[in-house]
């Protein structure tokens, strides 16, 4: 009984002194205007998207505190047709399964446990085009651990996440691409990625970027695929959420915009917005 009080005792003091937030979220995944099949995937309410979705959607909204480990994250395949949305829904169905360790819980992954958990992901991932007698497939994964006061930044490839804090701009993720060395060499073309889902870790082990900071009331955190930012500019994507609108009809704005640009690939976005402290 008294370690029972005790660990009580741990939990109350522990869940005073670190405040958490109110949270309201939406997502939309939409398979562009150009593609034939919805190669992103994302992890959202608790669960990833099925391999095949390619039928349009709308807007999905999630209201919630981070009293406790909350979970999003964006997944953008590549290899092609099939290959795209087996290697999405591939990272984001075996990610369902290891981020079960954290949500629910007061906990959030180290850098370490991050790299283990993506390297084994990747394996899974290369072993799926293996058996599909893919030459090669592959997905970005963006991500965002929410509990109490912090988050937890991570990404692997190029999908973006942004933080719009006090009309301050900024990414928030490490692009995994080949870009300064294009740029040193002169040649002009889109740049390639350097790391992502899918690599067969025996060969090369993944490091992703791993980030832990403190959230704030006001800040609004978007993770997307390159879909959006390949059509829309930051400034006007800053634009869309400096807006008094809810994140579901931001979301749907920023959709708009890509759409009405061109809608060249899948476009994939999420959107959280930090509410009022809650001690």
């Amino acid at each position: 009984m008294q370690v029972w009080e005790k660990i009580k005792e741990l939990f109350q003091m522990r869940y005073v002194e670190e405040p958490f937030y109110f949270v309201t979220t939406a997502a939309v995944t939409n398979v562009g205007l150009r593609r034939e099949n919805n190669e992103d995937n994302y992890y959202y309410k608790h669960k990833c998207l099925p391999q095949i979705h390619n039928e349009e959607q709308a807007v999905d909204t999630w209201d919630f505190d981070t009293g406790y480990t909350h979970v999003l994250a964006v997944f953008d395949g590549m290899g092609g047709e099939s290959a795209g949305d087996l290697a999405s829904y591939t990272g984001a169905c075996s990610f369902c399964d290891h981020v079960k360790r954290w949500e629910k819980t007061l906990d959030l992954p180290s850098p370490s446990e991050m790299s283990d958990v993506l390297n084994q992901i990747s394996q899974l991932v290369y072993k799926r085009g293996r058996e599909h007698h893919y030459r090669l497939i592959g997905s970005t994964a963006s991500m965002l651990f929410l509990c109490n006061n912090e988050v937890v930044i991570t990404d692997l490839g190029d999908s973006p996440m942004f933080l719009l804090r006090d009309n301050q701009w900024s990414r928030i993720s490490l692009p995994h691409t080949d870009e300064n060395l294009l740029r040193q060499q002169g040649i002009q073309r889109k740049p390639g990625l350097t790391q992502f889902l899918g690599i067969d870790s025996n060969e090369m082990r993944l490091e992703p970027y791993v980030h832990r900071m403190e959230i704030q009331e006001g800040d609004q955190f978007l993770i997307c695929s390159d879909g959006l930012t390949d059509m829309v500019t930051e400034t006007e994507i800053q634009e869309v959420l400096s807006q008094s609108d809810t994140v579901q009809e931001k979301v749907q704005k920023l959709l708009g915009k890509a759409l009405s640009y061109g809608g060249k690939d899948n476009v994939t976005i999420i959107l959280c917005e930090i509410g009022e402290e809650i001690r």
